[in-house]
């Protein structure tokens, strides 16, 4: 359109030099003094408004051919489009489905070390607590020995006393 706007400009300018005046562009030239006009310039005006014709003729088809092939590729482009997307979706489906099966996998090694760790404290404890039985069984143990040493110190103690002879 801008090469038809810049030859019907120039053509303007020639027609300005003859001195033809009143010239629009709509589709037609129009001039008031075509007796002024010398029969070989007249032919060209007139094949140059052919052409121009032709021109907007083109262009009007190329246009609608354009608009034709724009909007199929516009079409084609929406499919591939909406391709993309339900690939995408699909994508995204089989991600998620494999995060829940991984993270299914993570929670049940999770549980399955809890368990190990629960068993694991609860044999633990059980050592603990053996121990503190153990602990305390020497220590009564100690204790009965202590006691058996001190009821000993003590009977020893009063026979030493009874031998002695009394003051009172």
């Amino acid at each position: 359109m801008r090469a038809i706007f810049i030859f019907y400009k120039y053509l303007r300018e020639i027609l300005e030099v003859r001195n033809v005046s009143n010239i629009t562009y709509e589709g037609e030239i129009m001039y008031e003094q075509t007796e002024k006009l010398n029969p070989d310039l007249l032919a060209k005006v007139n094949a140059i408004q052919s052409h121009v014709n032709d021109a907007k003729a083109n262009l009007s088809a190329t246009y609608d051919t354009s608009k034709a092939e724009i909007r199929s590729k516009v079409d084609a482009a929406k499919a591939k489009l909406n391709k993309q997307k339900a690939r995408a979706e699909q994508a995204k489906d089989d991600f998620e489905a494999r995060a829940g099966r991984k993270i299914d996998e993570i929670k049940a090694r999770i549980g399955a070390k809890k368990e190990e760790h629960a068993t694991k404290k609860a044999f633990t404890n059980a050592e603990d607590a053996e121990d503190y039985a153990a602990a305390c069984l020497d220590m009564a143990i100690a204790a009965v020995a202590e006691a058996d040493v001190a009821c000993l110190l003590a009977v020893d103690a009063r026979l030493d006393a009874e031998d002695r002879p009394s003051n009172t």
